[in-house]
């Protein structure tokens, strides 16, 4: 057994074996949990962007989000059809290859039997785990990042040409999974600079950095293009990287980043387009990114407090939720359940990896280049995050990085403690320092979210667009009866009822919703709607002209404004409405010419 233990592949095969258990575990544990049966909020636009790019109807515009996810889930379905137990299958491949990528980091960087504990503890990492089995870039991200640090430390030991580009590569893949990793270009154009020694002044170095700058346009230029000749804008990646920016950056931080989905999300995104005039979403990005940067000139200190406040929050112990809550899910499974915890002064596993992460990386710093290189990875993708906003999912592509560290730290606490000297007592004193700025409890914007509610609302959405009805209303009145303060699902339930053709319970719902949320438009355009069907012109007209006031850039609330006034016979008040529609969506334009036409025909006696 012990010289089974010592061969050199027997790490590769207990990691491996052991994130393929637990991410078969994991599938086996979630299969029939609702919680987990249908993608769910982020996790829903990426299935349903993906479906768009097998249909090939993807939208003639600059890519919103990071194609490289989506382009990865459509050849998913492309290859099994469109299966949700496949396309999590595969996400567990990819798991298992964050927990060997891992391993093969770990050995790198610290030998044996760190590499093996971090690879392990990369299998049994509890919120990798949850990212990975939903329908988001992270565990992608993982694999991507891990293997464009190892590509530039072996292109670091053998300087040659081909290295230098596919680390290039890496790096533009990375980039088109999360652009947050694009900042390791600020580490690898100077490694690359300066990884001949003094043979960089003779001309290689310049050599090695084209290379690597070419190996990234292979991959982002293509996508660079593709966004100027069809979506006819200059966007590098995406368009969506100016609101994240402003969320995290502005006078009312803590009202932005606690933004929920629904109706104030699509808020939020129209400002550029009825504050600003913008047109196009390269124009909306510009317009967030130059708000940003004008709270951090016009108000600087309010600027760094809020960066204290993130890194803060960045390295919480508890996993500080986006939009789905991990804490609320494990409810609903068993693995999770074991694999994380959270308390007020204490949270698992981040409140154990995140102090010895922390000392492990300032302990390597002076011992060598791959740890210089690593480190500096790690820091500078923390603080991008920071930058914008910190919350778990955008956070989990560095956690292999905190295990290998943490697993070095230990490992290096371990072998000193029979003879502890100046450095060990200085480390276990940091680290007690680390453990406590860690676990202390901390405020988030989300802190008031029911997250119960919240699931139930999703899971009630995925049934309703199903076609499936009834369990769609059982999970909307869930949502409800757990927060009643939640217009989305009485809206919801509203429009469920209204594709039912249960009028009057429509009507009703919408009303409950105006009685949370007096300025919900959307609630307000439907209830015209059903008003306008009983016949109560006078009162749909009313309230359609509140949520054209509501939502001026809605297209829908003019045109069913127009619909009731021409009903009533206020014929220029419709065609007003109908100008002010096409002039927001030229779809409305035939409507406009229609009733143009009918507005000055004379109407005969009678009719």
């Amino acid at each position: 057994m012990k010289e089974w233990l010592r061969m050199k592949g027997t790490p590769w095969v207990v990691v491996g074996l052991t994130a393929a258990w637990v991410q078969a575990l994991l599938l086996w544990d979630t299969l029939h949990e609702t919680a987990f049966l249908f993608p769910l909020v982020d996790s829903s636009s990426y299935h349903q962007l993906a479906q768009a790019f097998l249909k090939g109807v993807v939208p003639r515009t600059p890519f919103w989000q990071p194609p490289l996810y989506p382009w990865f889930l459509a050849g998913v379905y492309d290859f099994f059809g469109l299966s949700m137990l496949a396309a999590r299958m595969v996400h567990g491949v990819v798991g298992v290859a964050g927990a060997l990528l891992t391993l093969a980091l770990g050995l790198r960087l610290a030998g044996r039997g760190v590499g093996l504990a971090a690879g392990l503890a990369a299998a049994l990492c509890g919120p990798l785990l949850f990212f990975q089995i939903q329908l988001l870039p992270v565990g992608l991200a993982v694999v991507l990042d891990l293997a464009l640090v190892l590509q530039l430390l072996r292109a670091m030991d053998r300087p040659v040409g081909w290295r230098w580009a596919g680390a290039g590569i890496w790096l533009g893949l990375a980039g088109l999974a999360v652009p947050n990793a694009l900042v390791m270009g600020a580490v690898a154009l100077p490694v690359a600079w300066g990884a001949g020694g003094k043979e960089g002044f003779r001309g290689r170095a310049w050599r090695r950095v084209a290379l690597l700058l070419a190996g990234v346009a292979l991959v982002v230029a293509p996508v660079t293009i593709r966004n100027r000749v069809v979506g006819k804008q200059w966007a590098l990646i995406s368009t969506n990287s100016g609101i994240n920016f402003f969320i995290g950056n502005n006078p009312h931080m803590d009202v932005t980043v606690g933004t929920r989905p629904g109706l104030d999300w699509e808020r939020l995104t129209q400002i550029p387009y009825q504050q600003e005039g913008v047109k196009d979403a390269r124009g909306a990005d510009r317009y967030f990114w130059r708000e940003g940067f004008r709270f951090l000139v016009g108000q600087p200190a309010a600027f760094f407090k809020g960066l204290v406040v993130k890194s803060r929050q960045f390295l919480a112990a508890r996993e500080i939720p986006r939009n789905l809550d991990l804490y609320t899910m494990r409810a609903h499974s068993m693995v999770l359940t074991g694999l994380t915890g959270k308390w007020e002064w204490f949270a698992f596993p981040f409140g154990v990896v995140g102090p010895l992460g922390l000392l492990g990386m300032a302990l390597a710093l002076g011992r060598g280049r791959d740890h210089r290189v690593t480190v500096a990875f790690v820091g500078l993708y923390a603080v991008s995050v920071i930058l914008f906003f910190p919350t778990a999912r955008y956070r989990a592509p560095l956690l292999p990085f905190f295990l290998i560290y943490a697993a070095w730290a230990l490992d290096w606490l371990v072998k000193r403690v029979r003879v502890p000297g100046p450095g060990w007592w200085g480390g276990m004193a940091g680290l007690g320092v680390l453990a406590l700025l860690v676990n202390a409890p901390v405020s988030a914007p989300s802190d008031g979210v029911r997250f119960d509610a919240e699931l139930e609302n999703a899971v009630g959405a995925a049934f309703q667009l199903r076609g499936q009805y009834e369990p769609a209303m059982r999970h909307y009145q869930k949502a409800r009866d757990r927060d009643p303060r939640l217009a989305e699902a009485a809206y919801n339930m509203g429009v469920l009822l209204g594709e039912r053709k249960r009028r009057n319970e429509a009507k009703q719902a919408y009303r409950d919703v105006l009685r949370i949320r007096p300025d919900h438009d959307k609630a307000r355009i439907n209830l015209g709607i059903v008003l306008f069907q009983e016949g109560a012109l006078g009162e749909a007209a009313d309230m359609l002209e509140m949520a054209t006031s509501l939502s001026p850039g809605n297209p829908r609330a003019w045109h069913n404004r127009a619909l009731v006034l021409e009903s009533m016979g206020r014929h220029q008040e419709a065609l007003a409405c109908w100008e002010k529609a096409a002039a927001r969506d030229a779809a409305y334009e035939p409507m406009l010419r229609q009733a143009k036409r009918k507005a000055v025909a004379p109407v005969p006696e009678g009719k």
